[in-house]
């Protein structure tokens, strides 16, 4: 067995075992919101594992894998503002969980604001943008001769 069945048996498992999650949620739980939260809490794990998985397949200090890290770091950051907002919802909403979902938002927004940066960085790494526009001119000159 190669290397990616492996990884595509366990991402199926994986899928399984959300769905089966959610199942079992739904039925101990009447509760919509509840069911939905813990749903989206188990896309936020999935996406962090395949994150993860691509992160390790990447080489070590290249400014793919830093996009990585960044990008994980969002995921964490979703997902601890998806839990403290299940939480509210489950208990009585305390005046400190809003104040926490900010400093969560926040976070978020920043580490989005680093990855935007990094993809600028890889951008200008690899000439996407000088690329595409001689790309244009080329496909400008074949549409004149025709």
């Amino acid at each position: 067995m190669t290397k990616k069945q492996t990884l595509d048996i366990k991402s199926i498992l994986v899928f399984i075992a959300i769905i089966v999650a959610i199942y079992l949620l739904s039925s101990i739980s009447k509760s919509l919101e509840i069911t939905v939260g813990a749903f989206s809490l188990s896309i936020g794990v999935l996406a962090i594992i395949w994150t993860l998985i691509a992160k390790y397949s990447l080489s070590p200090k290249s400014t793919l894998r830093l996009f990585t890290n960044s990008f994980l770091a969002c995921l964490i950051a979703l997902i601890a503002l998806s839990f403290i907002k299940l939480i509210a919802f489950m208990t009585v909403y305390s005046r400190n969980l809003i104040y926490i979902e900010y400093i969560l938002t926040t976070i978020v927004y920043l580490f989005f604001l680093i990855s935007a940066y990094y993809i600028l960085s890889i951008g200008k790494q690899f000439g996407f943008q000088s690329k595409a526009a001689e790309i244009k001119k080329i496909i400008e000159k074949k549409n004149h001769k025709k």
